[in-house]
């Protein structure tokens, strides 16, 4: 279960709600057993999941997962509301001289070691649109994407290429045997690049875009999902996203 890394407020019936001085800004979860310690950070310019494995060195790298870009226009985010429901962290965000509150919702999901995170957008004005980014940063220099065959396209990029994804999901090799996966769900898809930016491999994806009308909710959501390089293969990613395009969005969210 998430747990806030300072003091919280009072309990909110089956939700723990953070406190608002500007220490309070991570909470954690490790789901017992999972092997990994995920963090979400809500009270940032770029709200994000950072990760740490048990058998990783402390001086090692950590990923930093799903990260929402702040537009040019926008100063910072401010954190209207952070609480916890069961195993899902709900962070909302207003912003300075923008007429779209923010949501973001994190979901731990069952079985391997996976997070879903759900992005969501109200319009409070008459008319408008913004196209969002969300950016995920790794310790590698190499991916997997698509081909037009629906086979592994394995790739090793250096700070001169900037690639497009062709699909919604590319995989990552990381140190100790494990693949991250990183999809976004179908209907979501716009499009994708990647890159190597200071030594480290950068995907940025961009969702939205499209006129929203006042009080319209838009939503978007993206899975990251770290899995044994033993097991991984093509079927395996087409079988994790065959199961993302099934899967209903919680109605809590």
């Amino acid at each position: 279960m998430w747990q806030f890394q300072s003091n919280s407020a009072p309990d909110r019936g089956d939700a723990g709600k953070a406190g608002t001085e500007p220490g309070q800004g991570t909470c954690t979860a490790d789901w017992g057993g999972d092997g990994i310690t995920w963090t979400a950070h809500f009270r940032d310019t770029a709200p994000r999941l950072s990760v740490r494995f048990i058998d990783q060195g402390v001086d090692e790298a950590q990923p930093e997962l799903l990260a929402w870009q702040p537009q040019a226009e926008l100063v910072s985010l401010e954190t209207d509301d952070v609480y916890v429901r069961g195993d899902d962290l709900i962070a909302s965000y207003s912003a300075p001289n923008s007429p779209f509150r923010r949501q973001f919702y994190w979901r731990h999901l069952p079985g391997p070691q996976s997070m879903e995170t759900i992005f969501s957008l109200q319009n409070q004005e008459l008319h408008g649109a913004l196209v969002a980014r969300i950016r995920s940063r790794l310790p590698a220099t190499q991916a997997w994407l698509s081909s037009q065959g629906g086979q592994f396209l394995p790739m090793t990029l250096d700070s001169r290429q900037h690639l497009s994804i062709s699909d919604g999901w590319i995989a990552v090799p990381l140190r100790h045997g494990r693949i991250y996966l990183e999809q976004l769900h179908p209907t979501d898809f716009r499009s994708g690049s990647v890159c190597v930016r200071d030594g480290r491999l950068e995907i940025v994806w961009e969702l939205f875009g499209d006129p929203i009308e006042k009080g319209v909710i838009r939503r978007a959501r993206a899975r990251a999902e770290f899995l044994s390089s033993v097991d991984f293969s093509p079927q395996l990613v087409a079988q994790r996203r065959e199961q993302f395009a099934a899967s209903p969005i919680p109605l809590t969210a």
